[in-house]
């Protein structure tokens, strides 16, 4: 920034580039700089360390200007309840409402068998001060609500969605019906009644089953725009204009602590739904984007559950950042079961403090003008209209759901993301890194099992999962373990020197083998007298200790009984060494966790 712009700089010499890139190679030793700081995403989005004007090139606005407002709320606070008992879910519903939520929303599939259950569960709301949104509905479930909102008061008076997603709904089952067709004409007749409520849409262009399935946020993207479109075009058909159609189809983002790429990803969705919508020759002005998001379900851990809070902090953050309209953050126990009335609170005065003690809804797209932001949308649009581009050209979102080529995309995606967990390059807090073995188990009702129909024509699912679900599964070993022995499974900590020596690589292998659910446990005195109290152990020094004494002491932890030895860190041009003195395995930073616990628990089989 020069000095013309900022006064105060003119007190400093100015920098450049250039320079900047002189003392970082200096500091990297002459490495290569590219190679060393530039990383790339999941989408292979380029990530610098630096930004400058130079990496901004120009792109369309978003349709919101970056200025101060002033409004009663900034966005809507959501809140999702699922509980199948509805007298339950009621009494949720109006804390809810009193604890300062704004917008419901109604995921209760079967539940919901009748109007006079909607009618059970709503009992108390005052429906023009609350927007109410359903989740994966039917159209009977969509027609419902409609009449409970035209019975509420004028049409411009109430506001939610319809949640009608035939096509999200029929990728996380793994098939349609065979006759699709009729189910998307009897949502386009919703549609229509819906027409004359100014705040009510009926479609969900959903990304969530993109997302909690492994998929990217590029795809995550271009499968949400394939789906508005394949609404669009059907509502059009149908004889609504475009601009009336683009008034009936509601967003649904995810973001989590990925910040950056989860609001170039909504910032994204803005550009391009804007360049759809003129493109068809509608006036995107005239029917804005009703965007909303939800913080990441498959983000959620089990261990450690009180983790989740600042994930679903950040995720809202980004969310607000992005310029959401409604935003739900999930509560922090959502991975083990229905939410427990604390949890609800902590979810929704996340909201509460981000808004009101932060501000962050003052401003309209305040990423504006950051280069990094600027250009990490850029890259997310160019990449998602891509790829939107190449599901519309094999005939639209169903047909690449029926010929599985997104499925298959997702899936390449998702193996590369579990292998990133399985490595710590993506860790976990409290499951993966930092665990807790001693943490106290929660009491959580578990959610009730849902079975869906099984569809006429299958093609690939798009099947939810959590990245902490294989540490989890460790963790559940440990467990059956310790309720058969009296104790968790154990490794033997076998230091070589000094704690000077010693001590950083012991706390990697704590961390290490209790992320599996393997207490680490350091002998009192010489590991060589001390009998063993595990069938594992592992050496834990120095790499100048290594050369002098790995070899001996694996040679007398074998002697000793130890089944299966590691050593805690890469061995160089001392593996042939040490293999042949016993360490059977070596871990280090970049290693396969899991499969480290695979053959662990392998061998130590049944309780000693």
């Amino acid at each position: 920034m020069t000095s013309d712009i900022l006064p105060l700089a003119a007190d400093f010499p100015e920098s450049s580039e250039s320079a900047w890139e002189a003392l970082v190679t200096k500091a990297l030793n002459g490495a290569d700089l590219e190679k060393r700081l530039v990383k790339k995403s999941a989408d292979g989005l380029t990530i610098r360390p630096l930004y400058t004007g130079k990496n901004a090139r120009a792109l369309p606005r978003p349709p919101e200007a970056a200025r101060l407002v002033e409004r009663p709320q900034p966005w809507d606070v959501a809140a999702s309840h699922a509980h199948p008992d509805l007298e339950q879910t009621n009494k949720a519903i109006l804390e809810d409402l009193s604890g300062g939520v704004s917008a419901i929303t109604l995921a209760l599939g079967p539940a919901l068998g009748s109007a006079r259950d909607l009618e059970t569960t709503l009992k108390g709301v005052h429906l023009p001060m609350a927007g109410v949104n359903l989740d994966g509905a039917s159209p009977d479930q969509a027609g419902w609500l409609l009449d409970l909102f035209s019975n509420a008061g004028a049409p411009e008076e109430v506001r939610g969605n319809l949640g009608l997603d035939p096509l999200g709904a029929w990728a996380r089952q793994g098939g349609s019906p065979k006759d699709a067709d009729a189910t998307l004409s009897a949502c386009g007749q919703i549609a229509a009644r819906a027409k004359s409520f100014a705040h009510v849409t009926t479609f969900v262009a959903d990304e969530r089953w993109v997302h909690e399935a492994g998929g990217t946020n590029v795809q995550g993207l271009a499968a949400q725009l394939s789906t508005a479109v394949s609404y669009l075009r059907r509502l059009a058909a149908d004889g609504f204009t475009v601009t009336e159609a683009a008034r009936q189809i509601q967003f649904t983002s995810v973001t989590d602590s990925d910040l950056y790429a989860a609001v170039a990803k909504l910032r994204a969705l803005k550009i391009l739904w804007t360049r759809i919508i003129e493109a068809s020759d509608g006036n995107a002005k005239d029917g804005p984007i009703v965007l909303t998001a939800q913080t990441s379900r498959r983000a959620l851990t089990r261990r450690d559950p009180y983790v989740n809070i600042l994930r679903g902090c950040a995720g809202g953050f980004a969310a607000a950042l992005g310029g959401a309209s409604a935003i739900t953050v999930l509560p922090f126990t959502e991975a083990l079961g229905y939410p427990t009335a604390r949890a609800r609170r902590v979810a929704r005065n996340t909201q509460v403090l981000l808004a009101e003690e932060s501000s962050l809804g003052r401003v309209d797209d305040p990423a504006a003008g950051s280069y990094a932001f600027e250009d990490l949308t850029r890259q997310t649009a160019e990449s998602a209209w891509a790829t939107f581009q190449a599901i519309e050209a094999e005939g639209g979102l169903l047909a690449a759901l029926q010929s599985g080529s997104l499925a298959a995309q997702v899936a390449e995606a998702k193996e590369k993301l579990l292998r990133a967990v399985a490595t710590r390059k993506e860790p976990l807090t409290g499951t993966s890194e930092f665990p807790h073995l001693a943490e106290a188990a929660l009491d959580i009702e578990p959610f009730a099992p849902t079975v869906s129909p099984a569809p006429e024509a299958p093609f690939p699912a798009f099947e939810a999962f959590r990245l902490a679900e294989p540490f989890e599964a460790c963790r559940d070993k440990s467990d059956a373990y310790m309720k058969q022995t009296g104790h968790r499974p154990r490794v033997l900590l076998w230091p070589l020197g000094t704690p000077a020596d010693d001590t950083p690589r012991i706390t990697f292998a704590r961390n290490f083998f209790e992320a599996l659910g393997i207490e680490a446990l350091i002998p009192e005195g010489d590991p060589e007298a001390a009998a063993p109290e595990s069938r594992l152990a592992i050496l834990c020094s120095s790499d100048a200790l290594y050369k002098e004494k790995a070899a001996q002491a694996a040679k007398a932890a074998k002697a000793k009984g130890i089944q299966y030895l590691y050593l805690a860190g890469a061995p160089g041009e001392l593996k042939d060494t040490l293999t042949a003195a016993g360490v059977d395995d070596f871990i280090f930073m970049g290693c396969d966790l899991l499969k480290v616990a695979q053959k662990a628990y392998a061998e130590l089989g049944d309780a000693p």
